[in-house]
């Protein structure tokens, strides 16, 4: 998924912590990228969630640290992998374990959305095998009837995928559970490539290989070797 893309869900989040710390609530609360989540995280979720593995970088602001985040469907879990993981007693307030919590609260958002949906096509007499509801545009002005602009698409192959997998599993009401990767290879503090290093456990997910901090290790060399052989 598109990290940038990501990167307007936890921006949203983290305004939304400030203003309740201000005194306001999640129901007054605008952060001005709603319209932009709908349309470029919870749209791509369709295509994408019903895969085996979905990988969710992400970009860690002005620490200029990316982690990966992973959707995990053969093991049902949602993990995160973090090069740099801090000290135990920093992890409470520590973003890097904050913001893949925010996105996995809009990834759930995202599965209710597949829950209720079947229901309105069922209500609606149309084939829930077929179509779907699109997104709501929550922000989008009413019509004269006080409705909200709403679409029943007929949907692709993988978004048929995508809704039975939750439907079937009742993902809904037994939501994955997020799982911090304690074991996944670390960097040297005085490093900065947490990039490779995302890039490294994407590889070994991908190829069934274990993430340990011998394979972080050859990870350098191994790049190199392969960034020599697109010079030839």
């Amino acid at each position: 998924m598109n990290m940038e893309i990501v990167k307007d869900v936890i921006e949203h989040e983290t305004m939304l912590e400030l203003h309740k710390l201000n005194g306001g609530t999640t129901g007054d609360f605008k952060s001005g990228y709603e319209l932009g989540m709908e349309e470029n995280f919870y749209n791509p979720l369709w295509t994408l969630f019903g895969k085996q593995m979905v990988f969710i970088p992400l970009h860690h602001g002005s620490s200029l640290h990316y982690t990966l985040l992973l959707i995990d469907n053969i093991n049902k879990r949602f993990y995160h992998m973090n090069s740099s993981l801090p000290t135990p007693y920093k992890e409470k307030n520590n973003f890097h374990f904050k913001n893949p919590k925010a996105v996995v609260k809009h990834i759930k958002e995202f599965i209710k959305h597949i829950h209720y949906t079947t229901v309105f096509t069922l209500s609606q007499d149309l084939d829930q095998n077929e179509y779907r509801e699109d997104y709501a545009i929550d922000y989008a002005p009413e019509d004269s009837q006080g409705r909200k602009p709403s679409n029943i698409v007929k949907m692709t192959e993988d978004e048929k995928v995508t809704i039975r997998w939750i439907i079937d599993n009742n993902i809904h009401h037994k939501p994955y559970k997020l799982t911090e990767h304690r074991t996944c290879p670390q960097q040297n503090v005085s490093s900065s490539d947490c990039g490779p290093f995302v890039l490294h456990y994407m590889e070994a997910m991908c190829a069934g290989l274990d993430l340990n901090q011998e394979g972080g290790n050859q990870m350098r060399k191994k790049m190199l070797e392969e960034l020599a052989k697109l010079n030839k």
